[in-house]
């Protein structure tokens, strides 16, 4: 009973990021599968809320991202100069990985939102 009061506590907290069921159970002292089996529901609520965060962190990240590179890409369009990877990379203001595939995406669609083909040849007059 007094195990089950603290993993309802415990879940009940609205912390920032909320806690994983890995570290819910860490804290409470016992392991991830002894707290999937005392108390199913509690355990796939945590994971349902920890992987809700994660999901939203991402998709903000993702909208940022594409909010930086629309800018930084319609600069480079405007001065007349194809946005390369290389050229819209470092003036982004954090670090991505040249693969990255979110950032080669979004790349390849306002290419073509600008009228650019992805050899760097103009489609449209501009």
């Amino acid at each position: 009973e007094q195990f089950r009061q603290s993993v309802e506590t415990l879940l009940a907290e609205a912390v920032v990021p909320p806690l994983s069921a890995a570290a819910a159970a860490r804290r409470l002292g016992c392991t991830s599968a002894t707290l999937a089996r005392l108390h199913p529901e509690a355990y796939r609520s945590a994971i349902e809320r920890y992987r809700s965060w994660r999901t939203q962190q991402s998709e903000a990240r993702v909208a940022q991202l594409a909010a930086d590179m629309r800018q930084i890409m319609a600069q480079l369009d405007a001065a007349d100069i194809y946005p390369a990877a290389k050229r819209v990379r470092p003036l982004l203001p954090y670090p991505i990985h040249p693969r990255n595939n979110q950032f080669n995406r979004l790349r390849h669609q306002f290419l073509l939102e600008l009228g650019w083909s992805l050899g760097g040849t103009r489609l449209t007059a501009s």
